[in-house]
Parts: structure tokens; sequence; C-alpha cells
């Protein structure tokens, strides 16, 4: 993802491949995206954990 950011801000390469860079920069924030959320629908709340201290 940092290459394709680096390689956006060359104006030959954002002129020549932008729809490619704008299509990778989409599917990699829906990867992350769709991680992230599973992530918290994964995370359980465990009962013993809630009466620690902070």
């Amino acid at each position: 993802m940092r290459f394709s950011f680096a390689a956006e801000t060359v104006e030959e390469l954002d002129t020549r491949y932008a729809m490619e860079f704008q299509v990778f920069n989409l599917f990699s924030v829906a990867v992350f995206t769709i991680e992230y959320v599973l992530r918290v629908w994964s995370a359980v709340d465990i009962p013993m954990l809630s009466r620690l201290p902070p």
C-alpha cells in the first residue's frame, strides 16, 4: 500500500496507472475494514475480566 501511495506522487505513473492505483487503494481499504470488523465481532466479553480494576 505504501508503494502505490508513493508511486501516485510520480506524475507519469499517476497519469498512466491512475485507475489501477484507485482500484488497489479501494481493495486495500475494503480488506482492512473487513478485518477490523471481524476482529471487533470476534472480541468476546469475559465477565471475570470486567471485575478487575483497570
